[in-house]
């Protein structure tokens, strides 16, 4: 695992290349947030599928 200081690092270093590209940090990691639950929707709907069915017949 990186260390605070990487990153701080990094984080800063990306809002820069954002920034230089007009585009806010902020903005873009929320749309990243998105991404990521878009992408393991179906993943999430199985396990908690799952989840119920286990109550159910517990």
């Amino acid at each position: 695992m990186a260390s605070k200081a990487e990153m701080k690092e990094s984080k800063e270093f990306a809002k820069l290349l954002l920034n230089a590209q007009g585009v806010n940090y902020d903005d873009w990691l929320h749309e990243q947030h998105k991404a990521l639950e878009a992408e393991n929707k179906d993943f999430m709907k199985e396990i908690i599928k799952q989840h119920l069915l286990d109550q159910n017949n517990s």
